[in-house]
């Protein structure tokens, strides 16, 4: 089926690597802002990002706790995602799971904003 509503070509594995798995415990703000960086190149593009940004900006103001399994899933993807190589794309996700998670206990704001707007301008350019 070439335009199956179920399972959509934008939201497909990235070298390998899966949504789902880091989206089903998220928060919902937080799994919105990765969904739309996931998709951004096959259905959005720049307009996804800036659905991100407002997503993570939503994130950061309700502040939730992360479920232990959302944090456990965000690990599991961070892991794989080092071995691998890696787009822009899903550094980008990389850092919003630090950031949202608060993985590595240190403030990563600015550095996922820069890689934000990286994506944009690449994706309005058609570069990406």
């Amino acid at each position: 089926m070439t335009n199956d509503p179920i399972n959509p070509k934008h939201y497909a594995k990235i070298q390998g690597l899966t949504l789902e798995p880091l989206i089903m415990e998220a928060p919902y703000f937080l799994g919105a802002a990765i969904k739309y960086i996931w998709r951004c190149k096959k259905k959005g593009g720049a307009e996804d990002i800036r659905k991100a940004r407002r997503c993570l900006e939503l994130h950061i103001e309700g502040n939730p706790a992360p479920p232990y399994g959302a944090v456990k899933a965000a690990n599991a993807f961070l892991d794989k995602a080092r071995r691998a190589p890696r787009t822009l794309q899903i550094t980008v996700i990389m850092r919003l799971l630090v950031f949202g998670y608060q993985l590595d206990g240190t403030h990563r704001l600015p550095a996922l904003l820069e890689s934000l707007d990286t994506l944009e301008k690449a994706l309005k350019r058609g570069a990406y």
